[in-house]
């Protein structure tokens, strides 16, 4: 799912899509994908590779601070 606000739904990602890489780094999961991006400061900027009903779509996110909780 895709919480609304987020920088995924500000990067146009929607439930359904399949992350396939962040910044040209494999993803293979949900684990993977938090893997990816634990390490990467709030406001740097990733591209994110979806697959969306059969099409490869490249996507830009701005990272910020989680909340604790």
């Amino acid at each position: 799912s895709v919480q609304s606000d987020s920088p995924a739904d500000e990067a146009g990602i929607v439930t359904g899509d399949v992350v396939l890489s962040v910044n040209e780094e494999p993803i293979d999961g949900q684990i993977g994908l938090v893997a990816a991006i634990r390490d990467a400061a709030p406001g740097q900027v990733v591209e994110i590779v979806i697959l969306r009903e059969g099409e490869r779509i490249t996507v830009t996110a701005t990272l910020v601070a989680r909340e604790p909780g």
